[in-house]
């Protein structure tokens, strides 16, 4: 059991944690948004008001996979908690966040948690279209090459430029 920390330290540990939990539900939200538009999934991602529109940097290079390829990359991701997991975990940060005493520490431990869920999924991600890429051809990697660099001329507004 946690035990609350008083005074100014204790305020100030609150505030970290508060903050790490909003970092970290970016983290997450940013993988698991990269891995709906990869799918296919989602609204039009066109930013508002034409202001720049932040993309996971993973997002480019699965989207311009074929098809097959996207699916190999994402099957039967390990630590990548289910539908019903994510949504306990957000609800303790709901109860930490309603608790009469709010308690950074709880709050700390619940981001590392989705942090180290985070950075796992994003991990094996990368392995993975490593792997995938690695056993193309090199006409295959070409064509992959060109779908990237067309997609990020295309969405030139909402991509890095190709560096060159």
């Amino acid at each position: 059991m946690v035990t609350q920390a008083t005074g100014r330290r204790g305020r100030a540990v609150k505030w970290a944690l508060g903050i790490s939990l909003a970092l970290n539900l970016l983290i997450l939200g940013a993988v698991g948004g990269a891995l709906l538009r990869s799918a296919g999934v989602g609204p039009d991602m066109r930013p508002a008001r034409g202001g720049p529109l932040l993309h996971g940097y993973g997002a480019p290079y699965m989207r311009a996979l074929p098809a097959e390829a996207r699916q190999a990359v994402r099957a039967d991701v390990p630590g990548l908690p289910s539908r019903r997991e994510r949504r306990a975990h957000f609800g303790e940060m709901l109860d930490a966040l309603r608790a009469d005493q709010f308690d950074p520490t709880t709050v700390s431990v619940l981001f590392e948690r989705q942090r180290e869920t985070a950075l796992l999924v994003q991990s094996v991600l990368q392995d993975r279209w490593l792997t995938v890429v690695s056993e193309m051809s090199d006409a295959e990697r070409a064509d992959l090459a060109d779908r990237l660099e067309e997609m990020m001329n295309r969405n030139s507004d909402r991509m890095p430029a190709p560096l060159r």
